[in-house]
């Protein structure tokens, strides 16, 4: 019996079965690919399920980084600031010492500002209070002390109030 127990053993031992899996490899190769092709937010879901699994993968890490700031700058040339902002923002969680990204993350702020800040006054100048308000509105929320917008705001309520008085006493 112990010679047949030997011998089934030995035949077990030399059978064909795959070499086990190495998953993380698989996602990280597989998000390298993937940020090669351009395709940054699919490479950052890869790299995510590698620092899962291991949080101090280096490769994952700086591929990580520069997903989020390649992701970044193809908002930011799509003058899509907030999404630039946030994405900056996400690519120092991988590298604190990123300066560009502080640089960009100030200039992305500056310019959503300042954009809104305009579209607000040329709605302001066409008589778009509502618009103007809204507008504004989103500086504010931002940078209460950006430029006047306050009393921009303030401004435009008041004529919305008076239009609405107006409109009021003919009406009565």
């Amino acid at each position: 019996d112990l010679e047949i127990a030997e011998w089934d053993w030995e035949d077990y031992a030399l059978e064909d079965r795959p070499e086990p899996v190495d998953q993380v490899a698989i996602y990280r190769n597989h998000g390298v690919d993937l940020f090669r092709k351009g395709e940054y937010q699919m490479a950052i879901v890869e790299f995510n399920k590698v620092l899962n699994a291991n949080p101090d993968d280096n490769i994952a890490l700086a591929y990580s980084h520069k997903s989020h700031y390649q992701l970044a700058m193809d908002f930011y040339a799509k003058k899509d600031y907030l999404g630039a902002r946030d994405q900056f923002k996400a690519s120092l969680r991988y590298t604190e010492d990123c300066y560009k990204c502080n640089v960009y993350i100030r200039k992305s702020e500056d310019l959503y500002k300042e954009r809104h800040y305009k579209k607000g006054m040329r709605f302001f100048n066409d008589e778009q209070l509502n618009k103007a308000i809204k507008e504004w509105e989103l500086v504010r929320l931002m940078d209460p002390d950006y430029k006047k917008v306050n009393e921009f705001i303030n401004k435009a309520k008041t004529l919305l109030k008076k239009i609405e008085e107006l409109k009021k006493s003919q009406k009565g």
